[in-house]
């Protein structure tokens, strides 16, 4: 996989205005992606000695209390699964199972994708075959800290799930295609702290509420990467660390640009991506969400020291980007 470089510089324009280039190397093919060369797409704990380190994953996973008999029809179908899984997974999904210990259950975790404020965030499921699989769906729990913002983009199982085509796999990957084709809604009641430019342009008050909802989003996203810098899942420790000592100059520099209201993200590659100064007038700067500035205010700070703690190699315009 080939590595991504970003660089930024102040531009000068005149006496009120200043654009920031953040410059993405065309050298970079996949989606914001982990350095994963040591790590599998699908995996098992079976490798592993550590009975106890297994234990406590198995605890942690949402659906371990539901435990029931598994006959071996079943049993033969997840294997089925699983060998789906192992050779469709994309390279922005990664699974863990629990072969000796649990069979009904695995993890799953995707990275965001670029072009979203979903980017550069890790979103853990939790997954359990039924015992009537798959007559029934699996059962599905997002990871969320607390946070709900992902739920709009799980597909309802029980109008979703085909009991005779339909497998994880398939799930997992719908999941994904929520995340990539994420668009905002076209109307919007916007909380009190959040203003409009004044503008006569319908169409640009639709894009004042898409910068509010991306902004949004990716606030909830940097939320989850704090705690799961804290707290990784059991057995994706290094796979976290890695994921965020690769990403963390971007989203320190994408969360300065969101909080000024600069950052329009679209689903295709951006190579430069322009922005205009607090002072200038134009129509080309969307409004920000002022909450964002009371939600995220504390939280970048404890994100640059996390980054830093993790051995991120922050570069010099993404710590300015966050103390100036």
């Amino acid at each position: 996989m080939k590595d991504r470089n970003l660089t930024g510089r102040r531009v000068k324009m005149d006496a009120k205005t200043e654009k920031i280039e953040i410059k993405v190397s065309e050298d970079r093919e996949e989606e914001s992606q982990v350095k994963t060369s040591k790590f599998k797409q699908f995996d098992t704990t079976d490798d592993d000695d550590d009975e106890e380190k297994t234990q406590n994953s198995i605890k942690e996973h949402h659906y371990y209390v539901n435990q029931y008999p598994m006959d071996s029809e079943l049993k033969t179908r997840i294997r089925r699964e699983w060998e789906i899984l192992k050779q469709g997974l994309p390279d922005s999904i990664y699974v863990k199972v629990y072969k000796q210990r649990r069979f009904d259950l695995l993890k799953a975790v995707i990275v965001g994708p670029k072009g979203t404020p979903y980017h550069d965030g890790l979103f853990f499921f939790d997954i359990q075959f039924p015992c009537d699989y798959p007559n029934s769906p699996p059962k599905l729990h997002y990871c969320s800290f607390g946070y709900v913002f992902m739920d709009e983009r799980i597909p309802p199982l029980n109008k979703w799930w085909n009991t005779e085509e339909s497998n994880v796999l398939q799930l997992l990957l719908a999941i994904h295609h929520n995340l990539v084709s994420y668009e905002p809604p076209v109307t919007l009641n916007v909380p009190k702290t959040y203003t409009f430019p004044v503008t006569n342009s319908a169409e640009e008050k639709l894009k004042h509420i898409a910068s509010f909802h991306k902004t949004c989003i990716f606030a909830f996203n940097c939320k989850t990467m704090l705690l799961l810098l804290h707290k990784p899942p059991k057995y994706f420790e290094e796979f976290v660390a890695e994921h965020f000592r690769d990403r963390a100059e971007t989203i320190l520099v994408a969360g300065k640009a969101y909080e000024r209201g600069w950052f329009e993200i679209d689903h295709h590659t951006t190579t430069t991506i322009p922005a205009i100064a607090r002072d200038t007038t134009t129509t080309t700067r969307y409004a920000t969400w002022i909450g964002y500035f009371d939600f995220m205010g504390e939280e970048y700070p404890n994100l640059v020291r996390a980054f830093i703690k993790n051995g991120s190699p922050i570069g010099s315009y993404a710590l300015l980007c966050c103390l100036d």
